[in-house]
């Protein structure tokens, strides 16, 4: 079971998610004592709220376990474990996370509720598909700017690698996303129209 827990903080646009465990912690803990203005409120419930991030992270943990840390070309990218048939041709889905997914830990992408709805799907209906889901840089957009470089290419290139590597029915290639994934799908699909 999966524990979720959503914080949400005065000054939202200060924070970056999953900046590091012991930072959130800290925050969460600091806010709490802010907005109640009563130390013995917080002493007396530390207990049981670090108890809470304690499940949370191990749960957070435990869920990014359940997808296998992954890097082509300098692209990384998770890929959730045993959902393929390996006798029958499998699905191909890619999701791109928006800008709140960025970064270098191969994480934070897995942070969006369409990663988590895409799985039960998967699941649920026991589809055999490989669901990839790939981490921008936190220097590049999916689709390039006039201001910052695109890196919608090593998807791509991801894409065809994942191909001609894997048992893939190359009539079920899906590619979604939300916000800036939303537009890198659309760069993906213009520029690669012959898939």
């Amino acid at each position: 079971q999966l524990f979720s827990l959503v914080i949400v903080y005065k000054s939202s646009a200060h924070y970056k998610p999953f900046v590091s465990k012991k930072t959130i912690m800290c925050q969460i803990l600091y806010h709490l004592c802010i907005d109640y203005h009563v130390n013995t409120y917080c002493y007396k419930n530390t207990r049981i709220i670090l108890s809470v991030l304690v499940m949370l992270f191990v749960s957070l943990n435990a869920y990014c376990q359940e997808y296998v840390a992954m890097e082509y070309e300098g692209l990384k990218y998770r890929q959730l474990s045993s959902c393929v048939e390996n006798s029958t041709k499998s699905a191909l889905i890619i999701y791109l996370h928006g800008r709140s997914g960025s970064g270098s830990d191969n994480k934070a992408q897995l942070a969006n509720v369409a990663v988590r709805n895409i799985e039960k799907y998967i699941k649920k209906n026991n589809v055999s598909a490989y669901f990839l889901i790939p981490q921008c840089p936190i220097e590049y957009e999916w689709s390039p700017r006039a201001d910052m470089p695109g890196c919608i290419e090593k998807v791509s290139s991801l894409i065809t690698n994942f191909i001609s590597t894997h048992n893939i029915d190359t009539t079920r290639i899906y590619v979604c996303g939300t916000s800036m994934g939303a537009v890198g799908c659309w760069e993906i699909i213009k520029s690669n129209q012959g898939l």
